[in-house]
């Protein structure tokens, strides 16, 4: 691809407000919570389909609606899960070994 060919937005742009201004009880909308996260409204979607889902919702008039204080331990879950997951594969992953060591 040429450098003159411009792509599409792939996601979400970044939210133009700030979610740890907001109040917990503040409801936000689909759009606005793919926006924090960085997530498309479609990812949004699946991710209701499945009730075990940690980012929590509920249903206004039809329409799905976050809490902020919801959207915030969600981000708090991931960074918590991605730092475990940096530990456990330092654990877990053997030293790396050379191959010539293995050559006579």
């Amino acid at each position: 691809m040429s450098r003159d060919v411009k792509r599409k937005n792939r996601g979400m742009p970044p939210a133009t407000f700030d979610i740890d201004k907001l109040p917990g009880s503040s409801h936000l909308t689909a759009l606005e919570v793919a926006a924090i996260i960085r997530r498309t409204p479609g990812a949004l979607e699946q991710w209701r389909r499945n009730p075990d889902h940690p980012l929590r919702w509920r249903y206004v008039d039809g329409r799905p609606l976050y809490r902020a204080d919801a959207v915030r331990d969600y981000l708090d879950g991931c960074d918590k899960t991605t730092r475990e997951r940096s530990k456990v594969r330092s654990l877990v992953r053997p030293p790396f070994q050379s191959l010539t060591a293995e050559i006579p």
